[in-house]
């Protein structure tokens, strides 16, 4: 008998009540059993360990959970556990204890300490749980929890989590490398073990949140169906499918006539294929751009669904988002409901050319653009084309755009030469795009073509030949590398020419640039296997930050950077102490003789700055990284104080004005050159930043590659220095 009514919400507790002979529930040792469709856990009495991982999901972000101070003190949980954080987060707000000197996580829940947590956990004094003699120490039902925490997340006494759907895939207890994780056809969940592998190919209600899963709710469904899923063969009574980000292999006596690999929705049970439909309408070509719509070369453009997702093929199996099509690269885009749904990309992009969106002065988007060349050069766009003569200047604008416009797009040949942007001289073929917002320019070009216009955009041509040929290769791996991540496929490029990047100008291909790169032709720094992350800045202030502390996801930064993008000290020693303000402060006043760029102008700087000029009453340093960097500032005001986290948002919400730099010098300036600062804070109420550096201080110095080369240091000797570990290959 089951009874729950709300007046204030009131649980009655026989309907919790379970008796003997129950099995623990989550982990089952790897054990495959049917489960019954309908509510999860009716004769699974939930563990107080369990019980303190679901709630504390329930009521606390993970980040809390995970940033508290570990006070909790249980023999039997030692914070290597896995659900320790949980137990030291309930703990220390009150909401569970232990018995002692032991929590106790293994032994089941019961209603009395239920009814103890319940009035911990409640803010709200709406529910309440009915018990007696007879049941105080009796178990609650894994089920009956389950409803317990909806009535607390009712009554805003947690803030609970959402209900989700889903197919699980694969468990830790059929693969092992999963380790506190599950698959599902909706992705990657964590679950700290407490998901069995019984549930495998049933379709589950899952009370989630941010990625993780609190609790099982009920079997939705024992026959689910995987939608999109990528086929990869069906050979022998044996269907290969890939889903949800795993390879799964069912039995299988179903046949279709579709070009292995395919994409289709496929229903199974247990471990066998019972229906594969396979998508029948596709599309093969060469796309360009994604977005809200997926374009092709030959001009048109379909809408796409939001729930897209791309296969990779060409180097194992990978599945990704929008940024799986590689713009320039061949696809097969399969359609459902007029919408792009899903692709297949079986052909490696051609790591030797790439696309660029060239930029205008307000942006990436063109409101008019002047097109010509030297040579001859052919407008196309579908079924439209036509030939101008060399010197011929064509103006696209609203009022030109249909006499040259079928479709979304307009492609550049030039018959000798390069194609003339907006005075520009740009090699290779160039296409607009129309949008809404305007035109995008886009130049694909030859790598190497390329890296002429990025090599002295970065670094002067003045420099030593060595500088520039560990340039040269930086460039080129990390252009390689951000063809690959493709973050400008919406703008039908794998890049632009800005510093969002690396900035690209013809106007500055020279003869020492080019020399760089010929000397220097294909050759990539890789790691482990893959295109190393080749960051670059302007000048260090004698470290180098580590790449995981720069640049955070949210309010979250990476856990670790790879080896070779640590922390690092640029010149004689080890990294100085940042251990409080006053020794950063120390290290930023001093001109620091054992750093490699103590002589660049940038390697020291110091303005005075009034706080209220930017809006605010005081300005704190509350975290730094190993190299001294800082990471979080807190901004006080009268109104609001506010935490302000990274590089990029810290040095754009100081606005400096005029700065003193080493050579006594000033520069004016709307930013703060690095994140390398301390801050002395004068009796007046100003504030005096001193700091170090110019630019995001990861990497390679420009300056210190510079120094080095004066030193006698050659191109090798300088890429292992700021790249330690990464190796050269050829493309």
């Amino acid at each position: 008998m089951r009874s729950i009514s709300i007046k204030y919400i009131v649980v009655t507790v026989l309907a919790a009540v379970l008796l003997c002979g129950c099995e623990k529930g989550g982990d089952d040792s790897g054990s495959q059993k049917e489960v019954p469709v309908g509510a999860y856990g009716d004769s699974i009495p939930v563990t107080r360990g369990e019980a303190a991982r679901m709630l504390s999901l329930c009521i606390y972000e993970k980040d809390n959970i995970y940033g508290q101070e570990y006070t909790a003190d249980f023999s039997d949980v030692k914070k290597e556990d896995r659900l320790y954080k949980y137990i030291n987060a309930l703990c220390r707000g009150k909401i569970m204890q232990g018995d002692g000197g032991s929590f106790r996580p293994n032994d089941y829940l019961t209603v009395r300490e239920a009814s103890y947590i319940i009035d911990a956990a409640d803010k709200s004094g709406r529910i309440s749980l009915k018990t007696d003699d007879n049941t105080d120490k009796s178990p609650i039902s894994y089920y009956m929890w389950m409803e317990i925490l909806d009535k607390l997340s009712e009554a805003d006494g947690i803030s609970g989590g959402s209900e989700t759907v889903m197919t699980v895939l694969m468990t830790e207890y059929s693969e092992s490398s999963l380790k506190g994780y599950i698959i599902t056809d909706r992705g990657l969940f964590a679950t700290d073990g407490y998901v069995p592998q019984s549930l495998e190919n049933n379709g589950v209600s899952f009370l989630t949140k941010d990625k993780s899963i609190i609790g099982i709710k009920s079997v939705e469904t024992n026959t689910p169906t995987l939608e999109k899923c990528l086929v990869r063969s069906i050979d022998g009574g044996r269907a290969e499918v890939f889903c949800g980000g795993c390879r799964k292999i069912f039995d299988s006596d179903s046949e279709t006539s579709a070009e292995e690999p395919f994409i289709a929705d496929i229903s199974i049970k247990g471990g066998a294929v019972e229906e594969i439909t396979p998508y029948k309408n596709e599309k093969k070509g060469r796309v360009l751009m994604a977005g809200g719509t997926v374009l092709f070369d030959d001009g048109y453009s379909y809408n796409v669904d939001e729930n897209f997702f791309a296969y990779s093929t060409y180097d194992g199996i990978n599945r990704g988002g929008l940024s799986s099509l590689i713009s320039g690269c061949t696809a097969r885009v399969v359609f459902s409901d007029n919408k792009a749904v899903c692709a297949i990309c079986e052909e490696a992009p051609d790591r030797n050319k790439i696309r660029v969106c060239i930029s205008s002065d307000k942006g990436l988007y063109h409101s008019a653009v002047n097109i010509g060349s030297d040579g001859s050069f052919v407008l196309k766009s579908s079924d439209m084309s036509s030939e101008h003569s060399a010197g011929e200047t064509i103006r696209l604008d609203k009022s030109s755009e249909n006499t040259y416009f079928r479709g979304r797009l307009l492609r550049i040949s030039p018959k000798g030469g390069g194609v003339i942007i907006d005075g520009r001289n740009y090699p290779g073929e160039t296409d607009i795009i129309r949008s809404e917002d305007g035109y995008t320019v886009v130049c694909e070009m030859e790598l190497e073509s390329y890296l002429y216009g990025v090599i002295c955009s970065e670094m002067p041509s003045g420099w030593n030949d060595e500088a520039l040929k560990a340039q040269a290769i930086a460039a080129r791996t990390y252009a390689v590398r951000q063809l690959l991540s493709n973050r400008r496929i919406d703008f039908g490029a794998n890049v632009d020419d800005t510093t969002a990047f690396q900035a690209y100008s013809p106007e500055n291909i020279c003869d020492e640039a080019i020399k760089a790169a010929d000397g220097t032709k294909g050759q990539i720094l890789v790691f482990d296997g893959e295109p190393a992350n080749t960051c670059f800045f302007s000048t260090s202030c004698g470290t180098g930050a580590a790449v995981g502390e720069l640049w955070p996801d949210g309010e979250v930064y990476p856990s670790d950077s790879p080896s070779y993008m640590g922390a690092k000290r640029i010149g004689e020693g080890g990294i100085p102490d940042f251990g409080s303000e006053e020794k950063a402060l120390g290290f930023f006043r001093l001109k620091d003789e054992k750093s490699l760029e103590k002589d660049a102008p940038y390697f020291r700087w110091s303005f005075t700055l009034d706080p209220e000029s930017i809006g605010v009453d005081d300005i704190t340093v509350t975290e730094r990284g190993k190299a001294g960097n800082v990471m979080k500032i807190l901004a006080e005001g009268e109104d609001e104080d506010r935490e302000i986290c990274g590089e990029s948002s810290i040095r754009s919400f100081i606005r400096p004005g005029t700065v003193k730099l080493s050579d006594n010098t000033s520069a004016n300036l709307t930013a703060l050159p690095s994140s390398f600062f301390a801050i002395e804070k004068l009796d007046d109420g100003n504030l005096c930043f001193y700091g170090g550096g110019l630019g995001h201080g990861a990497g390679m110095s420009q300056y210190g590659a510079e120094e080095m080369a004066r030193q006698g240091k050659s191109c090798k000797d300088i890429l292992e220095y700021f790249y330690p570990g990464t190796k050269t290959e050829k493309l």
